[in-house]
């Protein structure tokens, strides 16, 4: 089995307590012109990038065939986990639900999976809102390479999944 720490928890361990200033989403090129990304429901096909105030940044996406029981899993890396031009960026900073948490500290990070893999990261804010980002396909969480990105108020219930990661702020 993989190390988590090293696929997972380690990159996203060094931004709890640390302001959230910027959000991008790296699309696969040709997957959209921009229109869209503000769906509650939407899944992506490259990753997430999140810049905190202490010069950290990590990309969240998918990874396969890491070692895990299932073919797909989360993985959270320093830098872009897709070859140069790969991806095209757009800002995410404006929009829902990342507006809501710009400037805020990350207090709270957390890992689901099930089958031992890790699948979903929760990030949890001083405002009471949690955001998550996981792997999937298209709608649903689980064994796949789309990133889906949701809000508290249209989350899927965790409490069949594992929490296999949880760490606070000091």
């Amino acid at each position: 089995m993989p190390n988590l720490g090293e696929k997972v928890t380690g990159p996203i361990e060094r931004c709890l307590g640390h302001e959230l200033g910027d959000v991008l989403y790296g699309c696969l090129t040709g997957e959209t012109d921009g229109t869209g990304l503000d769906d509650p429901a939407l899944y992506i096909g490259g990753e997430v990038h999140l810049h905190f105030n202490n010069a950290t940044n990590v990309a969240i996406s998918w990874d396969e065939n890491a070692g895990w029981k299932c073919h797909f899993s989360l993985v959270v890396a320093e830098a872009s986990v897709f070859n140069p031009g790969a991806l095209r960026v757009w800002s995410a900073a404006c929009l829902h639900p990342w507006s809501k948490v710009i400037g805020k500290p990350l207090l709270n990070a957390r890992v689901y999976g099930y089958d031992e893999t890790p699948h979903i990261l929760r990030l949890s804010f001083d405002t009471n809102m949690s955001i998550f980002v996981g792997v999937g396909y298209q709608q649903k969480f689980g064994d796949g390479d789309d990133v889906l990105i949701r809000s508290s108020d249209n989350m899927i219930d965790l409490s069949d999944w594992d929490v296999l990661w949880s760490g606070s702020a000091a």
